[in-house]
């Protein structure tokens, strides 16, 4: 290593060997992360046919002509709300696109936070005995009003107080769920969301006997890394219209999107930027260190040869 170098050469030459490790990293992340697609386009390509087949079995079944949808739950020209309920008193999530759509089931990031959710409506119109008639009303007005109303109907009851316990738990389990997940109803509780995501994406359920393990956590993952993209952009876009980014409240574990370098600026960028400067800070430090070194043993290798002499 020459001794002479600038500390613009060492940084310059530090960059270029961070930037071939990370070609490295990421062509070995490219080969293993196709390998994980090609096994995800496989299993969907037979979860489709299964799913044709299906389709084919539910055409020639009379239900499927009488708006039933399940367990003799007709749809057909009833409310959202009313949908809903009968799906409540038959324990089940929603498989009817519009009230799965109206009530948040189709924002849920997972089937256990679809159940919790179903809990919440359940603590509303079971417990408390909200009709379908009112539910349907905050429906029409917007998500924010279904937020709202939940929130203050289950605050209402919880502060009163004089339930039994099991119903005070259920009360209290459905509120715990609600003020967690308020992105179901808000998107702009952006970090609810990032955790419910990440949740979602980090912890899926294996089944060792059917053999699909590795397909399952690929294509959780993907779905995971398309939901976060899905939460930034939302988040530009409020803020392109003036509005604000995240929701009042929406605090507890930041998310990775509320992220800070050094400089102030926000989001992984900026960290990633500032990685790489320690990186080659690190890397320039050692080639200092090399070079020091170097020069001592030619200053000890000269002296040696003096004594010789």
């Amino acid at each position: 290593m020459a001794s002479n170098k600038s500390e613009e050469d060492l940084v310059a030459e530090a960059r270029a060997e961070m930037q071939a490790e990370k070609r490295r990293y990421i062509n070995e992340l490219k080969d293993r992360g196709q390998q994980f697609l090609d096994l995800v386009e496989a299993k969907k390509a037979e979860m489709k046919k299964k799913a044709e087949a299906q389709a084919a079995e539910e055409a020639n079944d009379d239900n499927s002509k009488t708006g039933v949808v399940a367990d003799e739950i007709v749809a057909a020209g009833k409310p959202t709300a009313e949908i809903l309920l009968a799906f409540i008193e038959v324990d089940k999530v929603p498989n009817h696109p519009q009230t799965a759509q109206n009530f948040g089931f189709d924002r849920c990031h997972s089937p256990k936070d679809q159940s919790e959710l179903l809990g919440v409506y359940r603590a509303i119109m079971i417990t408390l005995d909200v009709a379908p008639a009112t539910v349907q009303e905050w429906v029409a007005e917007s998500k924010m009003a279904i937020l709202k109303n939940i929130q203050s109907n289950l605050r209402r009851v919880l502060e009163a107080g004089g339930n039994e316990p099991e119903t005070t738990n259920l009360l209290k389990d459905a509120f715990r769920f609600f003020t967690r997940n308020r992105y179901i109803w808000d998107p702009s509780h952006m970090n609810a969301e990032t955790r419910a995501i990440v949740n979602a994406g980090t912890a899926p359920s294996f089944n060792p006997d059917e053999g699909d393990g590795d397909i399952e956590f690929a294509e959780y993952h993907k779905r995971m890394f398309d939901s976060l993209q899905k939460v930034r952009e939302d988040a530009e876009a409020r803020e392109a219209r003036g509005e604000p980014r995240n929701a009042p409240g929406d605090h507890g574990r930041p998310s990775v999107f509320h992220l800070k370098g050094p400089d102030g600026r926000r989001g992984l960028k900026a960290l990633a930027e500032e990685m790489d400067n320690q990186i080659i800070a690190r890397k320039v430090a050692e080639k200092k260190a090399a070079m020091q070194a170097e020069e001592e043993a030619k200053k000890q290798q000269g002296a040696g040869l003096e004594d010789a002499n």
